[in-house]
């Protein structure tokens, strides 16, 4: 059996939402206005469930509708010209072939602040990006396959000032390859 595209099921997020009002109405009017809100919340969640299962299976099943990232966060302290760095990254970086992306700029020690992370844990990050004078950038990035410590990624971190400084570094890794690599 092939799975439906979703252009094929016609589901957009405003279909669903046009569909669970009609829903919702039309149990209330059922009812003659006698179904208490949380029957009818029941009722019409059930009916939906169906529609967001077979939207999840498709979406999950087609390459091309979903690619999910992962990224990690770190400081660098007293950076200054050019830094060739490696950063490991078992079971996230997989191959030569990963889809990598740095971002780095001059950053400050600052108050704790929390972020909700991806699996509802809180993540606490002591320090703040800032934009400086300093020039600040990222270059040859290079993913690697298992070199004895998983996969992982070499870069260059490039600090234009003149004294050493303290360096935010976000890598972010996507799910998939490339959809096509041109040779």
């Amino acid at each position: 059996m092939s799975v439906p595209s979703l252009s094929q099921l016609q589901l957009s997020f405003s279909t669903v939402l046009t569909q669970s009002a009609r829903l919702y109405c039309g149990q209330y009017i059922r009812t003659g206005g006698g179904a208490t809100l949380a029957v009818i919340r029941r009722q019409v969640t059930d009916e939906l469930n169906d529609v967001f299962v077979v939207q999840h299976e498709v979406v999950s099943k087609d390459p091309m509708e979903v690619s999910m990232s992962q990224s990690i966060r770190f400081l660098l302290r007293g950076v200054r010209g050019r830094h060739r760095q490696n950063f490991n990254w078992p079971g996230v970086i997989r191959s030569r072939q990963s889809v990598v992306h740095i971002t780095a700029g001059e950053a400050t020690l600052g108050s704790p602040s929390e972020v909700l992370g991806p699996n509802g844990s809180l993540i606490e990050q002591d320090w703040v990006y800032h934009l400086g004078d300093a020039n600040v950038w990222v270059s040859n990035i290079s993913p690697h396959d298992d070199a004895g410590g998983g996969g992982g990624v070499e870069f260059i971190v490039n600090v234009d000032f003149s004294a050493p400084l303290d360096v935010g570094v976000t890598i972010t890794v996507e799910d998939r390859t490339p959809v096509e690599i041109q040779n």
